[in-house]
């Protein structure tokens, strides 16, 4: 087991008895608790996947899949502050009103699908 599925498997165990201290004790009310499972259970998976799917010795990264990772995330961060500064500029303008709870989904969308978006064509175009 490598590094990564044991931390993912320890962050997820731990935010797993969180939730379980949190709803033992009825410490909290509101979107909290399905949060924190819903992270758990996020992190759990992906050592899951991880550790199932993976075979001994085989390299994640290489020289070019480092680039293209690089890029892909350059690309994304890039694209989200344009959408960011169009969104501003909408918004100062009085065009869109668009509230903090709606605008942070919103810029999650975008920069995970522009960096899926991004690797997947760098990725097709050779790095």
């Amino acid at each position: 087991m490598d590094r990564y599925v044991r931390v993912a498997l320890t962050l997820g165990l731990g935010a797993i008895m969180v939730a379980i201290v949190m709803i033992a004790t009825d410490a909290v009310e509101g979107p909290y608790l399905p949060t924190v499972i819903a992270v758990a259970s996020a992190m759990l998976f992906f050592a899951i996947f991880r550790a199932l799917l993976t075979r001994r010795g085989e390299v994640y990264k290489d020289e070019r899949t480092q680039k293209i990772h690089n890029s892909a995330l350059a690309i994304s961060w890039w694209f989200a502050y344009v959408v960011m500064a169009v969104a501003y500029l909408l918004s100062a303008g009085e065009i869109v009103r668009i509230s903090l709870e709606n605008f942070v989904p919103l810029m999650f969308l975008v920069m995970l699908g522009s960096y899926w978006a991004a690797k997947l064509y760098l990725s097709h175009k050779g790095g």
